[in-house]
């Protein structure tokens, strides 16, 4: 399992410097069969946080096909409330693993 803390603020603004910094994490790291997001200091995001996870996931997954592991994931551990209703309401509450 490899580890991710995300920093205090997520938003527009360091969006694309968060999904690098990931993303970057999952291809240094070749059999990563969990990445763990950790959203403990998380306290100021939006909707693009979403877009990021989705977007680890996804090469969680390309990862997973490519090396034919099965067990490939993305949990969000210390997620606030807030990022578990806006995962429902975009409908991507079963494809993150929020808790």
């Amino acid at each position: 399992m490899t580890s991710y803390v995300l920093p205090k603020v997520v938003n527009l603004q360091n969006a694309t410097m968060v999904e690098k910094q990931g993303s970057e994490m999952l291809t240094q790291t070749s059999k990563i069969q969990t990445l763990e997001v950790d959203c403990q200091v998380l306290t100021d995001f939006d909707s693009s946080l979403i877009a990021i996870c989705i977007a680890w996931q996804k090469q969680i997954s390309m990862q997973s096909q490519n090396t034919r592991d099965a067990q490939n994931s993305l949990q969000l551990i210390h997620a606030p409330e807030k990022l578990r209703i806006l995962a429902r309401v975009y409908g991507v509450d079963d494809i993150l693993s929020i808790h």
